[in-house]
């Protein structure tokens, strides 16, 4: 990761001439996600829509090549195509319709033929991502789709951290969400391929008790570094986890403890003592499902592991959102509200430091650049002095007055922005208004007089 990667057959040709975009299905710190279809042959996919800042389209690039690198497999979400528009992408997957973070949360229930299921095939996916050399890095249950014709195929998906790992190299670079992060990784002391399975253990964790392993999703980034540093972090929650599953009766506490034994295999401090995906699945919670009788899965089935009160159910799509099915395009841009930025256990930082969820720029200074657009058969006009782009130095005075940036119009807040280089130590951007559509129109900054 990091070099000037570059995608082969990247389609340039207008996206919305081919796909019909839907609703919005989700959302991360890089992007949106749609459902769109595709007028060729009416079949639905799903996309996220992200820009890429000038210099730095190998972040897309990067992630896109290891994906593809990966080919077709049931546990991994499968890539589709490629399209881009100026500065825009548009990755084109499969539709998961659920995700493993949604089913913890809204509805917590499993059977102990469940978690097996669940549990093996997120090994599966990363043990096929394993022997193709390929370290994944941000293993959390957000990153688990469920998906397939059933829609109850378990699929590892997000591969915007992932990297080729050479025989005997060590990584030390720092990256993911602190709370699934290794002890090896936070304390820089070289890692490969097992980082993936403490962090595949953290998730297990999660999903059979609804929290962290180590540490509350509220601490800081410092203060959950310092915890995963403590010997004795894993042992404490361990031991809590396993007096709870003592208080069953029967097969209930037996299987309980065998799920217990595979989140211990997986987070054993020391690396070359930690199981790897192909042992784990031989761990014997696991193979259960692989060995037993149609009796036995039967009775696996009634048997409940995992039951707690749901988490509150999310309001439903607003208007704007619900506009997207009716219209096909993204709804109009509002204009964007202060927010401080939450950076915590669960935000995850990008190589090199700093949060993906953290927008670079802040808004200083006074002094204040002009916006003319250029659309196609109108010419350039002058935008109202209410409607600008700003960029700042340090010390309030606008730099580098012809930096150029594209503005599609669902992209219509400074995190949009996040990573622009060239000088520019700050961006203020308020709302634009046009008669014209200026979707992926070029926006000059100059001077005002």
């Amino acid at each position: 990761m990091g070099s000037c990667a570059s995608v082969n057959n990247v389609e340039r040709s207008p996206f919305y001439a081919r796909f019909i975009l839907q609703e919005k299905i989700g959302q991360g710190s890089y992007g949106k996600v749609y459902l769109v279809k595709d007028k060729r042959n009416q079949k639905i996919l799903a996309v996220k829509v992200q820009a890429a800042a000038f210099g730095r389209e190998w972040v897309i690039t990067d992630e896109v090549n290891v994906w593809r690198s990966l080919g077709r497999h049931p546990n991994i979400v499968s890539f589709h195509d490629l399209r881009q528009e100026a500065n825009v992408y548009f990755i084109l997957m499969e539709v998961c319709p659920r995700a493993l973070s949604d089913r913890v949360m809204y509805s917590p229930q499993w059977t102990a033929l469940d978690l097996m299921h669940d549990f093996k095939q997120a090994l599966l996916g990363l043990s096929h991502m394993h022997a193709r050399r390929i370290l994944h890095r941000d293993i959390k249950v957000q990153n688990f789709l469920y998906g397939g014709r059933d829609d109850r195929t378990l699929k590892l998906a997000d591969f915007g951290l992932s990297v080729h790992l050479r025989p005997g190299e060590k990584l030390d670079a720092v990256c993911g969400s602190p709370a699934f992060m290794a002890p090896e990784m936070v304390m820089r002391q070289g890692y490969e391929f097992k980082i993936d399975m403490w962090s595949m253990g953290v998730t297990f964790f999660m999903v059979m008790y609804g929290t962290l392993l180590v540490g509350k999703p509220k601490m800081s980034v410092p203060e959950m570094k310092e915890a995963i540093k403590s010997p004795t972090a894993t042992k404490t929650a361990l031991q809590g986890a396993m007096q709870k599953a003592d208080a069953c009766e029967g097969e209930e506490r037996e299987l309980k403890h065998a799920a217990l034994d595979v989140v211990k295999q997986l987070t054993v401090r020391e690396p070359t003592q930690r199981v790897g995906p192909k042992d784990a699945l031989d761990l014997p919670f696991i193979h259960l499902v692989a060995v037993a009788g149609e009796e036995d899965l039967a009775r696996y089935r009634k048997i409940l592991l995992v039951d707690r009160p749901p988490a509150a159910k999310k309001k439903a799509v607003t208007e704007p959102e619900a506009d997207v099915v009716r219209s096909g395009k993204p709804p109009v841009p509002r204009k964007p509200q202060p927010q401080s930025p939450r950076v915590d256990a669960l935000t995850p930082v990008v190589p090199g430091g700093g949060s993906s969820g953290n927008p670079p720029f802040t808004t200083s200074g006074e002094r204040q650049l002009g916006v003319n657009v250029s659309d196609s058969g109108q010419g350039k006009r002058r935008a109202k002095s209410s409607n600008v782009i700003t960029f700042q130095g340090s010390d309030g005075v606008a730099k580098r007055q012809s930096d150029r940036i594209q503005l599609p119009d669902h992209l219509d807040s400074p995190n949009s922005f996040r990573g622009i280089e060239g000088g520019a130590s700050s961006l203020k951007l308020q709302r634009f208004k046009s008669a014209g559509n200026l979707e992926g129109s070029q926006l000059s900054a100059e001077a005002l007089s």
